[in-house]
């Protein structure tokens, strides 16, 4: 399970530095909960959910 975090980690760190110019916001991110599957648990699919948490929280905090 853990590698499923470390993934999701690596796609939330690259969305940051692609909306920062480059530049890592000084930011927090908790995961709290990560659901794993055998077959659908793949880096790339993690990755992307972790791409998918930053727009997410971005979209929330500028709606606001």
């Amino acid at each position: 399970m853990n590698f499923c975090a470390e993934h999701f980690e690596d796609g939330v760190r690259a969305e940051l530095l692609e909306v920062g110019g480059g530049t890592m916001p000084p930011v927090r991110l908790v995961l709290r909960w990560i659901l794993t599957h055998e077959v659908d648990s793949t880096e790339r699919l993690n990755r992307e959910a972790g791409r998918l948490a930053v727009i997410e929280a971005l979209r929330r905090a500028v709606t606001r």
